[in-house]
């Protein structure tokens, strides 16, 4: 009989990769924007994901054109937003033309403020600023390039 070891391996866990950063960056986004679109704050995430995302976007922003949506692909996203919905972190606002917004609600103040100090938070900050504002028509203009 063959008897398989398996032997454990250590991996990194990045810190980008864990749904606390991603609630933190949320936050953040929201707290530096204001009002923000649901797909407009997976591409702040995914930005604020690495360096590389974050030259990507900024280069997107001078061609002023997406080539390809790498950002689509996350799935921890909604359930994240989720749970700052329930925690009253984040509220839901719908306009007239039925165009959705989330943005900050009553609990944020109190968890942002605690975290104010964080080597983190002023991380995420530095690249909110690199990053600067997106508009909506560089990503109502998505070209794929196949």
């Amino acid at each position: 009989m063959i008897e398989k070891v398996f032997t454990a391996k250590s991996y990194p866990i990045y810190s980008s990769a864990t749904s606390l950063y991603k609630l933190v960056a949320i936050l953040l986004i929201l707290k530096k924007m204001n009002k923000v679109t649901i797909g407009k704050l997976q591409v702040y995430l995914w930005g604020l994901e690495n360096e590389v995302n974050l030259n990507q976007l900024k280069r997107w922003k001078v061609e002023k054109r997406i080539t390809d949506a790498p950002w689509l692909t996350e799935e921890d996203f909604m359930p994240i937003v989720s749970q700052c919905i329930s925690n009253h972190f984040v509220k839901v606002e719908t306009n007239k033309s039925q165009k959705t917004s989330l943005l900050l609600d009553l609990g944020a103040e109190t968890f942002l403020r605690q975290i104010s100090d964080l080597e983190l938070t002023a991380e995420l900050n530095a690249s909110l600023e690199e990053i600067g504002k997106i508009t909506d028509t560089l990503l109502d203009n998505i070209e794929f390039d196949f």
